[in-house]
Order: structure tokens, then C-alpha cells, then sequence
């Protein structure tokens, strides 16, 4: 009987496994795990955000203002006159 083993590969392991000890790749994997935890924080930070103040309009452009409520449903309803 032989001792073959079969062995997975996983290209993620091997480059861990052949960067060893190598000072960039611990640096980018420090970096990697630096960047989820400020992406975690930044989702965090976005989810306490009241839905009413999403999005504040500086009143500088017309074109970046949010709909009114009335606005809204005007622009629903000629969709729908649109699509029959």
C-alpha cells in the first residue's frame, strides 16, 4: 500500500504558507485586517444614522434636493400611467 496522501490546495495557504516571515505580507495582512475592522466601525457608525436625516441638503444645487412627499407620489403615479 502506498503513503499517498492527497492534499488540498488552497492558494490562499499556500501564499501564506510561502510568504512566511516575508515583513510585506504581514504588513498587507495587518493593513487587510485594519481596513475590515474601520469597514465594521463605518458600518456601525451609518446604521445609528436616523432614517430623517440620511441625507441633509446644503440648498446649494435644486437638482440635489430631496423629494417631497408630494413629489414622490406624483412621480409614482406617472410611472404607473407609464407602464399601462
Amino acid at each position: 500500500m502506498s503513503d499517498y496522501k492527497p492534499v488540498s490546495f488552497s492558494p490562499r495557504a499556500h501564499a501564506e504558507e510561502a510568504s512566511k516571515g516575508d515583513p510585506a505580507f504581514r504588513k498587507a495582512n495587518e493593513l487587510s485586517a485594519l481596513a475590515e475592522l474601520q469597514r465594521k466601525d463605518l458600518a456601525t457608525a451609518v446604521r445609528s444614522i436616523s432614517p430623517e436625516k440620511h441625507f441633509v441638503w446644503d440648498g446649494e444645487d435644486e437638482d440635489d434636493r430631496p423629494a417631497t412627499d408630494e413629489e414622490l407620489r406624483a412621480g409614482i403615479e406617472a410611472a404607473r400611467r407609464g407602464r399601462s
